[in-house]
């Protein structure tokens, strides 16, 4: 924001400050996530009293959920196992089987102390290296594959190496292992970049006193009623959320699609 849009936006909203603290709260609490984080840059940046942090808008620790340990019941149960049929493709998702993933979302590790959470993370996901250990396990099974094709090739593959040498052409047999190797390190980079971007986005929430928004439905009519677990259920979207915008960044970067979960259908859509 430039220096005269500063300005505009202290003039603009310069009312705060004369209005009882509980009259701010109830207007802060109305703002929509943007318009907070500008608020607080816009009186930390300048020596005007900030009315937010005076009234107690800014004292709300959310409670936060462990997004890895979500992330693993997504993974476990729907990208591997039964939850995938013979043709790679998620089954059909039923309103009982969402229903029982969103309970399970909410019965993560949760805590409203950010120091906590991030050992946690450390603590219990970091010897994986973040991603779910099953994850890992699929990609070090491709890495002995190729392995073994650089050592053990069949027939054809003999032949197609013996026809490179009397062509005088070299020929690496474990360039496909290398690559293997090469992809398993870029994406434990690409995991803890992942984890450091949700990370602080919960620093920022925590930090402008912000609440997860709440989660209504409706049934053939009814009154729209809360979601009980609308907290951890936003909390999966702002991880997923992560890791799109992860995958834009590197299909800009190599021009190719690729990246965590690239080869699986998001189940992030239905959970609004």
């Amino acid at each position: 924001m430039t220096r005269n849009g500063i300005k505009y936006f202290i003039k603009m909203f310069s009312f705060l400050g004369n209005l009882p603290d509980v009259a701010v709260r109830k207007i802060y609490s109305a703002c929509d996530t943007k318009t907070k984080w500008m608020l607080n840059k816009t009186y930390n940046d300048t020596e005007t009293i900030n009315p937010l942090k005076r009234s107690g808008c800014l004292d709300h620790k959310e409670l936060l959920f462990c997004f890895l340990c979500q992330n693993d019941i997504y993974y476990n149960n729907f990208c591997t196992g039964p939850w995938k049929n013979w043709h790679g493709a998620s089954r059909i998702l039923t309103d009982d089987v969402l229903k029982e993933f969103e309970v399970n979302l909410n019965n993560v590790y949760q805590t409203r102390n950010l120091d906590a959470l991030y050992q946690h993370l450390v603590t219990e996901h970091g010897p994986h290296d973040f991603l779910p250990k099953l994850y890992w396990d699929k990609m070090d099974n491709q890495i002995n594959t190729e392995y073994e094709f650089g050592t053990n090739a069949d027939e054809m593959e003999m032949h197609v190496r013996q026809t490179m040498i009397d062509w005088g052409v070299y020929y690496d047999p474990f360039t496909r292992y290398k690559m293997a190797l090469e992809r398993k390190k870029v994406h434990k980079s690409l995991a803890k970049i992942l984890v450091r971007g949700v990370f602080q986005q919960l620093s920022l929430c925590h930090a402008i006193g912000n609440r997860w928004e709440p989660l209504l439905l409706s049934y053939e009519g009814s009154e729209p009623t809360l979601v009980p677990e609308y907290k951890a259920i936003r909390s999966f979207n702002l991880f997923l959320y992560n890791i799109k915008q992860q995958h834009m960044v590197q299909n800009q970067m190599v021009n190719q699609p690729g990246g965590y979960y690239s080869q699986f259908e998001s189940i992030g859509k239905k959970l609004y």
